[in-house]
């Protein structure tokens, strides 16, 4: 790929290089623009019209997600349980996903269904979303005890 304007070895300039850098570290578009001493809305510009941005920052995305998914698989094996949970949603997410989806496939027309079978149909659906809308409010009623939470205590002000 074409090298825009820096000396760069890898591509792109020496910006573009140290803009990707910054956000694969820190994940934010804002603070990678402040770290690579750059307008915020210049990355978007690369995006549009430089290839060699476009797929160094895809690079830098993949890069930040590996680095916040290692820093929260640390947390959930130091016994914070919100990592923990995140963790097995995406490992297992058919076990741990917090919404059900029904498919329902009918080959005709759901005007065709007898009246009785529609009303019914609503009936089912309205308490599957009653227990779906049940359960979340059970798991917001969890004890505390089953939580983790990190507080940071600040230093007196005098």
């Amino acid at each position: 790929m074409q090298n825009r304007g820096g000396s760069g070895a890898l591509g792109g300039s020496a910006p573009q290089q140290s803009r990707a850098s910054a956000f694969s570290r820190c994940g934010s578009i804002s603070t990678a623009a402040k770290r690579a001493r750059i307008d915020r809305r210049t990355h978007y510009n690369w995006l549009k019209e430089d290839p060699w941005y476009v797929e160094a920052y895809k690079q830098s995305v993949q890069q930040a997600g590996d680095a916040l998914e290692d820093k929260l698989n640390e947390l959930a094996h130091d016994g914070n349980v919100t990592a923990a949970i995140f963790l097995l949603k995406g490992l297992r997410p058919n076990k741990y996903r917090e919404r059900s989806q029904v498919d329902v496939k009918y080959p005709k027309k759901i005007d065709d269904l007898p009246e009785e079978l529609l009303d019914d149909f609503i009936e089912q659906f309205a308490a599957l979303a009653d227990a779906q809308e049940k359960q979340k409010e059970l798991e917001a009623q969890k004890p505390a005890a089953e939580q983790t939470v990190d507080v940071k205590a600040e230093e007196p002000k005098e």
